[in-house]
Order: structure tokens, then sequence, then C-alpha cells
């Protein structure tokens, strides 16, 4: 849709119409913003087309940025999935990985707000996400260049329903500088839930619960909770060691008759974890969905970064269908879901260090 205006300036004979930019291909001047459903500019504020799972396409924000002569490059920085409190960002980077030295990634409630990191900017970095300290990602010795990454905006409050701008800058060993274009991403407002675990395990049972010395503790639960799962990790005589946390089968978590397939592309699977990993690894999150898989549906997401102090909590939220089984194989669809009628169990693993508490809660499908 095409979108006219004129300005009308007093005078004594005459009238001017504004530069009328509707239609002009990205990027775009000031006042306007590109449409990048369309590849067209259109004036900032304009309201745009709603397409699929109810959320806005993103739309860019401003003239394309200025390259600040920094040796590693960042671009097409897009949101690859939002929920209600956080926002998954996937970019590119080249250059010589032997000049990098950090990403950050800056979010704020205005294109303004994030390149002058004014009120309400949030910066992310390698001491919140640790992938952003390393050229790579999540894979220290990139495979090929451009490398793909990504990293999840998350753990902030009072984030749902709303727009959120975003950029990655890339700096080098020598100081510069270069930055990707900001981007506009709005996440969902959920309406309903499905609680797996909020001070009691599902169904007021104990399930089979992993480790055997997990249990339910009144210590430092994630608010507003009074309780969480917790294990102390005891890995014998190594510093660390491989462990899941969680609850593998329980009767609760009945899903059929109050979720549809219409609720599925904008379902999340959310998570509370308390704890810490070992330096440059990542936990998985694990929803365990029944036997119709000819076994236990163990559908996970593989990179998640937490434990940023042991006492610190961090909100997960991943969209279900950005859930795969075992990790690598098939995402988890709404048939799937429908087969197994319930939800059977939770966990976290990764590679813990020994004697560090590992705290769990409010485990929940909101949609």
């Amino acid at each position: 849709m095409l979108f006219c205006f004129a300005v009308v300036f007093a005078g004594i004979a005459c009238s001017v119409d504004a530069l009328d930019l509707s239609g002009k291909k990205c990027p775009c001047t000031g006042g306007w913003v590109c449409d990048t459903a369309v590849g067209q500019c259109v004036p900032d504020g304009t309201p745009i087309e709603v397409h699929e799972a109810g959320v806005p396409d993103v739309r860019i924000d401003g003239p394309a940025p200025v390259d600040a002569g920094g040796a590693i490059l960042v671009e097409n920085l897009l949101p690859t999935w939002s929920t209600a409190n956080g926002i998954r960002w996937d970019w590119q980077a080249s250059g010589d990985p032997a000049d990098f030295a950090s990403y950050e990634i800056v979010i704020g409630p205005s294109a303004e707000a994030v390149r002058s990191r004014g009120t309400g900017s949030h910066v992310y970095d390698a001491t919140t996400n640790p992938e952003l300290g390393s050229f790579g990602g999540r894979d220290p010795k990139p495979a090929m260049i451009p490398v793909s990454l990504f990293t999840i905006t998350d753990g902030l409050p009072d984030m749902s329903n709303a727009q959120v701008f975003a950029q990655v800058v890339a700096h080098d060993k020598k100081g510069g500088i270069t930055v990707t274009e900001v981007l506009n991403k709005t996440t969902f407002h959920p309406t309903r839930e499905l609680d797996l675990l909020d001070d009691v395990l599902p169904e007021g049972g104990t399930g089979s619960v992993m480790p055997a010395g997990a249990k339910m503790v009144t210590e430092n639960p994630f608010p507003p909770s009074t309780k969480c799962f917790e294990n102390t990790t005891a890995c014998g005589t190594a510093a660390s060691c491989a462990l899941g946390v969680g609850v593998t089968d329980s009767t609760g978590g009945y899903i059929t008759g109050t979720f549809d397939s219409t609720d599925f592309p904008n379902a999340f699977f959310e998570i509370a974890i308390r704890g810490g990993i070992t330096a440059s690894t990542y936990a998985d999150v694990v929803l365990i969905t029944g036997d119709a898989c000819g076994g236990p549906c163990r559908f996970r997401f593989t990179g998640v970064s937490f434990g940023r102090t042991t006492d610190e909590w961090r909100l997960v939220q991943v969209p279900l269908r950005f859930l795969k089984q075992n990790g690598t194989g098939t995402p988890l669809t709404y048939s799937t879901l429908k087969a197994n009628v319930h939800l059977s169990g939770f966990l976290v693993t990764g590679d813990m260090p020994d004697g560090v508490k590992i705290g769990v809660d409010q485990v929940r499908v909101r949609w």
C-alpha cells in the first residue's frame, strides 16, 4: 500500500510538497523505515502487515550503518524467534578471527535508545552470554567465513508484547568497531499456560527425578515461587561432570483439550535455571512428551547459556517448534504433542561443575 503525504508551507503565493519516498527500495533516510516484507520504505510509525504466528514482521530502522574501520564485519542481523521475554537474534560475521575481540548486542525501546545506549537500553556481552566472547560463537573454530552466529536476549521482565530494537556491535583488538543495522521485533503476549513445575512436582507426585538426590527445596527459589527443584552436583574426583536435572516421567501435564494446532506456532517451553556450567560450554533444555516416538520422546534445544553467577536465575524460553528430537532430529510438531496426549517430563543437561547447586523452577508451556 502506498502512502502519500503533503506538507503545506504558509506563504504569500506558493506551496511545496514534501519529498515522497513511498515505494523507494531500502535502505531508507531519516523518518522512514524499511518494511522487509516488501523491501520498501514506509513512514516511521506506519503499521505493518501481520504475518505468520501473529507477530509483526521485523523492520530495519534508519540508514545503513557506516563502516567505522573495524576488522570484523557484522551483517544480516535478523530475529529468528520471539517469546514473551526473549528474542533470538542471528547474524553473520567475517574477517580474520585473530583480529577479533568481542561482540555486544544492545537492545532498547527505540532505535535512538539502542544507538545512544540511553534510557531503557540493555547491553549483552560475554559476561552475560558467553558466546559473544568467541568469533565463532558457540563454535570456537568456525568451519567457514562468513560464520553464522546467534544469541538470545532474555531474562528481562515486562517485555511481553513490546517492541524491541537491537543492534550487534563487533570490536577488534585495535579498538575498531563495526555495527549492524538496528532492527525492530515485537515480543509475543501469551494468555494461557500449562504448569509442569511450580512449587510442587507435576500432579503433586514425584515422578522419576534425575538424579536420585534431587528434591524440592525452599532455598533461593525463582520469584514468586516458594520452592524450587534442586540438585547439588557430585562429580567424585572430577572437577565437572555431564549431568541432567529434572523429572523424566510423570502423569501430569495433560495438554489435549487445552491446546490446538492454532496455538502451536506461538507456544514456547519456559524453564527458570539457577547454577553454573563450566566455561565455554552450554546447557540443553529438554521437554519429554511421552513414548509415541517408539521410546521416550525427548525434544531438546542445544546451546543455552546460563550461570552468570551460581545463585542467579535465568528464565529460558524456547518456541516448541525449535525443539528437536535428541537435539538434531525431527522438530517437535503439534501432531507429536497430540499423539503423546501429555507432557511427561523436563530436564536441564550440561557439563556441571562439582559441588554447584543446580536449581530448576517454574517449568511450563505458554501460548
